[in-house]
């Protein structure tokens, strides 16, 4: 993560945010995002779905303006700006989380089978939401702005 970034587009937008605040908030969604994976509680689920709806109000916020922001580095060194896909992504995990709040899922009963296609589904969500950031950002010529 890059901290400073995110804040210099933060404040881009005219909000006053101290660094330490954008720390804690990576944090805070890497804490969020792991308990909701580990236990699937409905106070973590509401939290990631809170965060992802934040992510994508932030996202077309940035979008509208027009305010030259640079990637918050969660996809490692490329520089990512936020783009359409952005919205996607966080769309869906909104509408994830709060399908899941609907009917909570749960670890508990799976066998060895059904966990394993679980952790499939899972880590596959994650490298597909990384295509479309990453390599959609690329295809799209906005990596390296």
């Amino acid at each position: 993560m890059r901290p400073h970034d995110t804040t210099r587009a933060i404040r881009q937008l005219g909000l006053p945010v101290p660094v330490g605040a954008v720390r804690l908030l990576a944090a805070a969604e890497m804490v969020v995002g792991g308990a909701t994976v580990v236990t699937m509680a409905p106070m973590f689920i509401l939290a990631q779905c809170l965060l992802y709806l934040s992510f994508t109000v932030w996202t077309v916020a940035a979008l509208r303006t027009g305010a030259p922001i640079s990637s918050c580095g969660c996809l490692g060194r490329d520089d990512t700006p936020p783009y359409p896909g952005h919205v996607a992504v966080n769309l869906i995990g909104v509408v994830g989380a709060a399908a899941a709040l609907l009917a909570p899922p749960t670890w508990a009963g799976l066998g060895a089978l059904e966990g394993t296609a679980a952790a499939l589904l899972v880590g596959t969500g994650v490298w597909l939401a990384w295509q479309v950031l990453g390599v959609g950002a690329q295809a799209a010529g906005l990596v390296g702005r």
